[in-house]
């Protein structure tokens, strides 16, 4: 059973609906919607059904496409790319000052060579985030100019995710976010979904995840990544037949 945490109608728009609908592995999708918010009401199921549609038709669209998604930590993995992702990940919601994002950040407990950041709006979630009390900014990062600076470049190119201005601004950003997501998460539990890549960064010396009373972790790159949708599950990825 999963359940969906997070869907972006705006990367949905993104693919034309296909004439004939084309299941995409056949009983993978087994999909729960929590009754949390106005949003869901008497409606929730038929509405549940319906991004559950979406996704299918979406991922069969990626899959069949000439660059289908490869798996977060392959080599070949650059600018642009679909993504599927299957990690432990924390959410966390990050206010600074009009800006609000929520990121889903690797568990260094848990991070292997390859670590993966995953961004995107607070409107698109579908359940509550742990921490209903946004993390200010100011309190997160002995940097924070890089972090709100970070969110201003998204938040001005949200439907075109993958051309960020002010890159080298964001990805110092997103390598703080990283960095500190440790100390101010809840829990990691085991996530999985698609996502576009926005940044691959290759840099041993600036990515530097600190546990507490542990050695530091310095995974060979950060993926950065917004995602079409994120879901929680106790089960793998089903295999190919």
């Amino acid at each position: 059973m999963s359940q969906i945490l997070y869907f972006s109608e705006a990367k949905a728009s993104q693919f034309a609906r296909p004439k004939r609908r084309v299941h995409f592995r056949q009983g993978a999708f087994e999909l729960t919607i929590p009754l949390i918010g106005a949003k869901f009401t008497a409606t929730a199921a038929s509405e549940g059904n319906e991004i559950a549609r979406k996704i299918e038709e979406i991922i069969d669209s990626i899959e069949n496409s000439e660059r289908a998604a490869l798996w977060y930590e392959d080599p070949q993995v650059s600018d642009g790319d679909w993504v599927q992702f299957e990690a432990k990940m924390a959410q966390i919601l990050v206010t600074a000052g009009p800006y609000r994002m929520l990121f889903f950040g690797p568990d260094p407990l848990a991070t292997g060579s390859v670590a993966l950041l995953l961004y995107g709006s607070p409107r698109h979630l579908l359940a509550s985030p742990p921490d209903q009390d946004p993390t200010d900014i100011r309190d997160l990062d002995s940097y924070p100019t890089s972090l709100a600076r970070m969110m201003q470049a998204v938040s001005e190119d949200e439907q075109n995710p993958v051309s960020i201005r002010g890159r080298s601004t964001f990805e110092l950003g997103a390598i703080s976010m990283a960095d500190r997501v440790y100390q101010h998460a809840f829990s990691f539990p085991t996530v999985r979904g698609y996502a576009q890549v926005v940044a691959n960064i290759d840099s041993t010396d600036q990515i530097n995840f600190s546990p507490p009373d542990r050695e530091p972790i310095r995974p060979s790159r950060l993926v950065v990544a917004s995602p079409l949708y994120v879901e929680h599950s106790t089960a793998p990825f089903p295999l190919e037949t």
